[in-house]
């Protein structure tokens, strides 16, 4: 559930509003690849397909994979470990947690069914462009590694889907950190 990518899903475009965000963030997406390229050294093998989703929509998305990431039984599986950690009181609604806070965290996403990257239009994009850089990363690993097919959760396999989701998402995260703290010097 940690990871970047989501199921595909068939979300209705950007209401009119947010036109005027929507461009800026789109225009800076090239700008933000060139950049990607560079420090990863992966070469894109076609165009990347992009578009912007609402808050709502990203929450739909986040829904989604809540369902086909866990069964009910695994989210009471999973609630039951923290409770006897001491992480959770009792009656701790996780998944609700975990839903919300992917929510108002989730700034973008590249979903690899679609082979589509989706940026949340709600932010600026300066504060977008970080994020680009990390979802970029995941359009680029799929191209060259086919994420959905090799990359997919085994069931009964947390370790090695754990491992998975480091590889990728490291790989994403050390781009992004070098792509903010690079312009510092």
């Amino acid at each position: 559930l940690g990871t970047a990518l989501l199921v595909g899903l068939h979300v209705p475009a950007v209401p009119p509003a947010a036109e005027a965000a929507s461009h800026a963030l789109l225009a800076a997406f090239d700008e933000v690849l060139q950049r990607v390229v560079s420090l990863r050294q992966l070469q894109p093998q076609g165009a990347i397909k992009r578009a912007v989703r609402t808050r709502q929509q990203i929450r739909t998305a986040v829904l989604a994979l809540a369902q086909d990431a866990l069964s009910p039984a695994e989210w009471e599986a999973e609630k039951k470990a923290m409770v006897q950690w001491g992480l959770f009181a009792p009656d701790f609604r996780l998944k609700e947690f975990v839903l919300d806070l992917l929510t108002e965290q989730a700034a973008g996403y590249y979903d690899p069914k679609q082979q589509t990257f989706f940026i949340a239009y709600w932010l600026p994009h300066l504060v977008q462009n970080p994020v680009m850089a990390h979802e970029l990363v995941h359009a680029l690993q799929d191209q060259h590694y086919n994420l959905q097919n090799n990359f997919d959760p085994v069931k009964g396999q947390a370790d090695l889907s754990l491992a998975r989701n480091a590889l990728i998402d490291g790989d994403a995260m050390a781009v992004m950190l070098v792509y903010l703290l690079e312009p510092l010097g």
